[in-house]
């Protein structure tokens, strides 16, 4: 992979020499730059997937299925919801419990073995992680023409990706008033998907905000695993093993450096690369990685060093910015790592604003003081004490710009306006209606019980 110093002579190679440098064919790199070119938000398939030896086995072994009327002879099908580049998902009903399903199949044009493959796989993924923010598979099998049909629940909603930016469309739907704090907390259940798969050894390889489907009552569910590979060893040969992945695949305008296939290993902080990605679009509004040709993507991709605008939390662009550094060890280690800081920052979010408003305070009438890395470590390390921490020097702030404020209560003299209204004197209690101690049992005198006033004011004792 070239380095960051040498990213910037990529912008002046021909077609050729570039796709030369990505290990592509000639072909397949004029195939991708289109593609790019009229939606670079559109997923580029693994050439060398395509004839897996492996997933032909695994394919084979669902031709059984193919005469099993029990699958698409137990659907009413109903009508088109969805369209994809090579599949259509369809409503429909199943008459064995009654509910509605959603069933996904291919395009009539593209009924061949790559498009099986990768409908497989994302079946045969899917059903294997069982997640909340993943979609269940209820059925699998394949038609007369030996092409997969894969039953999954019905989500009624829209893609992420339409409501990532629309704040009056996210009030309306969810009646949330804050549309970076939904943002956030979405993300942070997407975290706990991918976190689920880590442990089962898949990697994702395309989270995009176009992949989550946010449902009616804010369900959040992660989709399109086609192009997801494994970090174990799988003897079934259904899933591609990542240590074989070494060819572009995912998106462009999302993809770590590691994805272009340039000698670059896979594993769970690819992953969180494009959950940093995903971060980086929340709060700037576009992804990461945009140019007008795809030598220019492929730049920003190699370079992947931002600059965030004026506005944005401090907190959240460091966040966004280790996810997704260049080098996969200074990232975070895992998707787990990255949701914990994200849950941090929601819960001590009030006082991180405090603390900037008070330094812009500051700012605005004196020098402004930079925090320190000790200072950063503090907070990230010692939460409890860094809320109080920031209290402190919020009120410290204020005294040194407004003067201290005095907590002794006013008094009152004659010399006072006599249209002040003036607090309620404390009405004292006579001595003799000051409650007295009870003898003591032995009936022996106590010095309460004894003495008694006389008019002189003197005391005598009583015998």
């Amino acid at each position: 992979m070239p380095h960051e110093e040498d990213v910037s002579h990529l912008l002046t190679l021909s077609e050729d020499e570039l796709a030369h440098t990505l290990e592509m064919t000639p072909v397949h790199f004029a195939e991708i730059a289109r593609t790019v070119a009229r939606n670079p938000g559109s997923t580029i398939e693994p050439e060398r997937l395509r004839s897996s030896a492996a997933g032909k086995r695994a394919l084979e072994g669902l031709g059984g299925e193919r005469s099993a009327p029990g699958i698409a002879g137990g659907l009413d099908m109903g009508l088109t919801i969805g369209e994809g580049g090579m599949g259509i998902v369809r409503i429909a009903m199943q008459r064995s419990l009654g509910r509605k399903v959603a069933v996904k199949t291919l395009r009539s044009k593209m009924k061949n073995e790559q498009a099986t493959l990768r409908l497989l796989r994302e079946a045969w993924v899917t059903g294997a992680l069982e997640h909340p923010n993943i979609v269940p598979v209820y059925d699998l099998g394949l038609d007369e023409d030996g092409s997969p049909i894969i039953v999954l629940k019905h989500i009624e909603g829209l893609a992420w990706s339409e409501l990532i930016g629309d704040a009056a469309a996210v009030k309306e739907r969810f009646g949330a008033v804050d549309l970076l704090e939904h943002n956030l907390r979405i993300l942070v259940q997407l975290c706990n998907a991918v976190s689920l798969a880590h442990s089962r050894g898949v990697l994702h390889r395309d989270l995009k905000p176009d992949n989550v489907m946010i449902g009616r009552f804010g369900e959040v569910y992660l989709v399109d695993w086609g192009i997801a590979v494994s970090m174990n060893p799988d003897p079934t040969g259904r899933l591609p093993l990542a240590a074989e992945a070494t060819e572009m695949a995912g998106t462009p305008s999302y993809m770590a450096p590691e994805m272009l296939g340039t000698s670059g290993k896979l594993d769970e902080r690819t992953d969180v690369y494009l959950l940093g990605a995903i971060l980086h679009e929340i709060l700037v509004g576009r992804p990461p990685h945009l140019g007008e040709s795809f030598p220019q993507i492929v730049t920003s991709i190699l370079r992947s060093s931002f600059a965030f605008p004026d506005g944005v939390p401090s907190q959240l662009a460091e966040l966004a910015s280790r996810a997704m550094s260049r080098s996969a060890t200074d990232r975070f280690a895992s998707a787990d790592e990255l949701r914990k800081q994200l849950e941090w920052y929601l819960r001590h979010r009030g006082s991180l604003a405090l603390s900037a408003e008070s330094k812009r305070c500051a700012a605005s009438s004196g020098p402004a003081v930079r925090p320190t890395s000790s200072a950063i470590a503090f907070i990230t390390s010692s939460p409890r004490r860094a809320s109080a921490s920031v209290r402190r020097s919020a009120r410290a702030t204020t005294t040194r710009l407004h003067g201290p404020v005095s907590e002794k209560p006013r008094r009152w003299s004659s010399s006072s306006s006599s249209n002040e209204v003036r607090p309620k004197p404390r009405r004292r209690r006579s001595p003799s209606s000051r409650r007295r101690p009870r003898s003591s049992r032995s009936g022996s005198p106590t010095r309460c019980d004894c003495e008694r006033p006389i008019a002189n004011g003197s005391r005598r004792w009583r015998g």
